[in-house]
């Protein structure tokens, strides 16, 4: 167990970087869909592959890279994708077409589907109990600032010298936090190489599905992704037309909402504590459907107040839940921590591809009313998790009290 001071601050750190530059290179292409979509005349749809194509295979290739960090060491793993990873971004800068673009962004979620859940199963290994939840709120924290970073200098970037700019200077960037990641992470103190054995994650996730307290806490992950990713994808749209005509560096001033979540990703590993991951999961989702709600309005300082509470929700219902999966998975975290990416990044890829077509039909009150009651209907769901048996797991009570 991470126990040395100097050793823990350093994981935390490299962890925060991780987290940072893995975000960041996800949606450094949001703010950048209404512009794909004028220069290479794109529907709506057609430009968010630009972000659901690399959020996609970071769900599924947990089932490749959980049993090669069994092999390899969840160190060794980490510090090779992230540094593989910006070089895809490198290369799509000198791209002439979309499908370039594309082919780019899937080969970084490809690389960068090793990072999330072995992420999160070293801090389940590594960590005692009693700093779980605080470690996992931090970790998570990086997630809101490297996806706010990402789409505010992209959008930056874009407006003033152009979108290839936006990958070039952000992928060099990733370069140089992933460098520092691989100086920064200790090594697994009870890290002990293990043979290739593929099929123990098909039938360890078979046994995960069957736990009633982890498919609560994933499908949690995959509908608040869902909404999540949608929201923002939409809004890009909504706000860079008529009456608004956002440019590209205003759009990206939007996701300033993020801090929002930051905040309540670092104060829910308290109240987690306290209450139990139940109660701040339930607590999330009913303000993540309030903050939807205000996003109907037409005046720009509501949409942001609703953006800022929606932020909010969602980084505590997201913090709540993995904290959820570390303490009721058991010995094998790390496929238990794949599967909820899995559907946690599966409701994010499929956010374009659904939403973006109610907004054609129906406009932003459709895209509003199916996110609200996707947030909403999440509550019950933990509500009937929290009735069921509580599986034996070691720290899983102190964390699932309280609900």
């Amino acid at each position: 167990m991470l126990t040395d001071t100097s050793r823990y601050r350093k994981a935390n750190l490299a962890l925060f970087i991780a987290s940072f530059i893995t975000f960041s290179d996800i949606y450094m292409s949001q703010p950048l869909l209404p512009l794909f979509a004028r220069e290479f005349n794109l529907s709506s749809a057609e430009a968010s592959l630009a972000v659901s194509l690399v959020i996609f295979p970071i769900g599924l290739s947990f089932l490749f890279y959980a049993p090669v960090a069994d092999v390899v060491g969840k160190k060794k793993l980490l510090s090779t994708v992230l540094i593989l990873s910006a070089f895809p971004g490198i290369a799509t800068s000198f791209s002439g077409s979309f499908e370039i673009i594309l082919l780019g962004r899937l080969a970084d979620g490809l690389l960068l589907a090793g990072v999330p859940a072995i992420a999160m199963a070293y801090i389940g290994e590594e960590f005692d109990s009693k700093k779980l939840a605080t470690v996992m709120g931090l970790y998570i924290s990086g997630n809101t600032l490297g996806g706010m970073g990402g789409r505010i200098i992209s959008s930056f970037l874009a407006e003033y010298l152009s979108w290839r700019y936006s990958f070039m200077i952000l992928s060099l960037l990733h370069l140089a936090g992933a460098v520092a990641f691989a100086w920064l992470i200790p090594s697994p103190r009870s890290f002990k190489p293990a043979p290739y054995r593929p099929l123990k994650v098909l039938k360890t996730t078979a046994a995960n599905m069957k736990n009633p307290l982890l498919l609560g806490a994933y499908i949690t992950g995959g509908f608040i992704m869902f909404n999540f990713v949608g929201i923002f994808n939409v809004l890009t749209f909504r706000l860079s037309a008529p009456p608004y005509s956002f440019s590209s560096d205003t759009l990206g001033l939007l996701f300033l909402t993020y801090l929002s979540g930051t905040f309540s990703a670092a104060l829910i590993g308290v109240i987690s504590g306290r209450r139990g991951v139940l109660f701040s999961a339930r607590a999330g989702l009913a303000i993540a459907a309030a903050g939807t709600c205000l996003t109907l309005f037409s005046s720009v300082p509501l949409i942001i107040i609703g953006l800022l509470v929606m932020c909010f929700g969602f980084f505590a219902a997201h913090s709540s839940a993995t904290s959820w999966v570390s303490a009721a998975s058991g010995q094998d975290k790390a496929a238990a921590s794949g599967l909820y990416v899995l559907f946690y990044y599966t409701g994010g890829s499929l956010a374009g591809v659904v939403l973006s077509p109610i907004w054609d039909r129906w406009g932003w009150p459709g895209v509003a009313a199916v996110s609200f009651f996707l947030f909403l209907a999440c509550i019950p769901i933990i509500g009937w998790i929290a009735g069921q048996k509580k599986a034996p797991v070691t720290g899983a009570d102190s964390l699932l009290k309280k609900y």
